[in-house]
């Protein structure tokens, strides 16, 4: 566990700048040097600018070409130092015969799919973040309603909390009484969300991806999914065996939705559009896939608008997962938020009001005002029982 975490955190910065090193590749393939003169000269590079991590991935490499096993291949080369992710694109590259192109194309779908994944993390973060200051918010309010209501005489409750003040005096009482038992069952329920993002499958799936959670993850899978399969096309793959392909190495929904892509292509295998609307795509990219099939010549197929959605509209199925981001936070957000901003405003108005009526003309007035509509007397609900 230890020495794989250390192995994590000292490839952890080539990782994230990988991109770069397959578009190093593709200009080796181009230059026609050997696979043993560039590793030994970028070790050397690397280390001259102090690129520690990457020059210790290219040792790795070099120790395993060097041992001369599966005959140097690149996915061999690379397993276990470049994410699971990538072997699936690695050995694409490997039946590629213009290796510089698929390196090149692999290089664009791992841009593609950083910018996705960082978009997804922020849409992640930002909510946590969101909802911890409105906790804080919203506890730190409370509490200061509740001693301006034991505070102020029993006479004057009344006038205090009425109209906004009372609606935030009803949020405040809430939030004191059942705060953590909301909390609790607020981590229990991200808790099986998380989990059930990347597993629960089934008709009552199909109808939670219009939700914002569930359709920020569809348009995200939509876009790894487009990017990966525009490379393996590219490479020569064909569309059915790269669905398969994929499908080996997909979560468990996103394999549900691809059998179901293939079995719709089965039955009917020249309506694709059809067969991709199934749920594995958003609305947004069945219709522009849909626009795209329209204007392709005769000679064209399905797998070149799927490579156009994968490589030349990749800024639009980012801009998507973008959007989906936004309402997603947004949704998840709401009810902490607005529950902070009524909160926020009573902690003035309230302030205010309880001046107003602490005067002591107007403590007089309410008195009097209040024992005429108690002829009976009322006892004080905050007085202490004498001994």
């Amino acid at each position: 566990m230890i020495k794989a975490l250390k192995r994590w955190f000292t490839l952890y910065d080539f990782n994230y700048g990988r991109a770069e090193f397959y578009g190093d590749l593709a200009e080796m393939f181009e230059r026609g040097e050997s696979m043993l003169g560039f590793l030994e000269g970028e070790i050397v590079n690397s280390v001259k600018t102090g690129m520690k991590s990457r020059a210790a991935a290219l040792r790795m490499m070099l120790a395993r070409y060097q041992s001369g096993a599966e005959g140097g291949r690149l996915e061999y080369l690379l397993n276990g130092i470049v994410p699971s992710s990538d072997n699936l694109m690695l050995l694409s590259v490997e039946r590629a015969k213009n290796k510089k192109a698929a390196l090149l194309a692999m290089k664009s779908a791992i841009e593609q799919q950083a910018q996705m994944r960082k978009i997804a993390l922020l849409a992640s973060l930002l909510p946590l973040v969101v909802i911890s200051l409105c906790g804080i918010l919203i506890w730190t309010v409370s509490n200061l309603l509740k001693k301006l209501d034991e505070s102020a005489p029993y006479y004057v409750r009344d006038l205090i909390w009425t109209g906004f003040n009372g609606l935030a005096k009803w949020v405040a009482d809430v939030a004191l009484d059942y705060g953590p038992g909301v909390l609790l069952a607020s981590i229990v329920a991200l808790v099986i969300l998380v989990r059930s993002l990347p597993r629960w499958k089934g008709r009552w799936r199909l109808k939670a991806e219009n939700l914002p959670v569930f359709s920020l993850y569809r348009d995200y899978q939509a876009g790894l999914l487009c990017s990966s399969i525009a490379m393996l096309l590219q490479a020569g793959g064909s569309l059915r065996g790269s669905i398969e392909d994929l499908s080996q190495r997909a979560s468990p929904v996103l394999r549900w939705h691809l059998g179901r892509v293939l079995q719709s292509l089965d039955d009917e295998p020249n309506r694709a559009v059809e067969a991709f609307s199934r749920g594995v795509l958003s609305p947004y990219m069945v219709a522009r896939a849909s626009t795209l099939y329209r204007s392709v010549g005769k000679d064209k197929t399905f797998s070149d608008v799927l490579i156009q959605l994968g490589t030349k509209d990749g800024d639009r199925v980012i801009s998507r997962v973008r959007v989906a981001a936004i309402v997603a936070g947004a949704s998840v957000t709401a009810v902490f938020a607005t529950a902070a901003v009524i909160l926020g405003l009573a902690s003035m108005t309230a302030v205010g009001k309880f001046s107003n009526v602490m005067q002591p003309a107007s403590l007089m007035a309410a008195k009097a005002d209040f024992d005429a509509a108690h002829p009976m007397g009322v006892i004080d609900p905050g007085a202490k029982p004498t001994p």
